[in-house]
């Protein structure tokens, strides 16, 4: 009796597991992937020349989509963290190319270029969007945008641009133009 009892409560347990994962993959959204064309990647030394800020934040959270226009847009709210040119004070919001598009259960990025993720942090080379307060975007699209991963700088839609956080810092350093 106890033996059947015991693979009664372990199939049922499976079978909820399956199901929880089932559903869980079905309401996942389905990704679509913008392809992108560049004409001009900026190295590290001329977005640091360019850049009007840059810094290291921590995304604290997503402040909403925008699905009007060509591009769909995410805004994030992020936290700073270290000011590395430029000062841009305790918070500002990020401005993201992709979103999430609720209502068709899409995600949309651009160039394998993954929407940020909260928690995270990352450091940003910027330059202020026009006509939106406290709103800014990545100077050279998503080349400029690293995650940070412990010492490293990491560029997940360039890896070759990946490298020590300490090195693009003395980059960014000798390359810095103050405003």
């Amino acid at each position: 009796m106890t033996k059947k009892y015991l693979i009664i409560c372990a199939a049922s347990l499976f079978a909820l597991i399956t199901l929880f994962k089932g559903y869980k993959y079905l309401n996942e959204p389905s990704l679509i992937n913008l392809k992108a064309s560049y004409a001009y990647i900026l190295s590290d030394a001329e977005a640091a020349k360019k850049a009007k800020h840059i810094v290291v934040g921590k995304v604290n959270k997503v402040q909403g989509y925008d699905l009007s226009g060509f591009m769909p847009k995410t805004f994030f709210e992020v936290q700073v963290v270290e000011n590395l040119k430029g000062n841009l004070g305790d918070k500002f919001i990020f401005r993201q190319d992709g979103a999430i598009d609720e209502k068709n259960n899409e995600k949309i990025i651009i160039e394998n270029y993954d929407l940020l993720s909260p928690g995270q942090t990352y450091l940003f080379f910027l330059d202020k969007v026009p006509d939106k307060n406290n709103t800014y975007w990545s100077i050279n699209g998503p080349f400029s945008v690293y995650q940070i991963d412990g010492d490293m700088a990491k560029n997940n839609t360039s890896p070759v641009r990946s490298q020590k956080l300490i090195e693009l810092k003395k980059i960014i350093e000798t390359h810095k133009v103050q405003p």
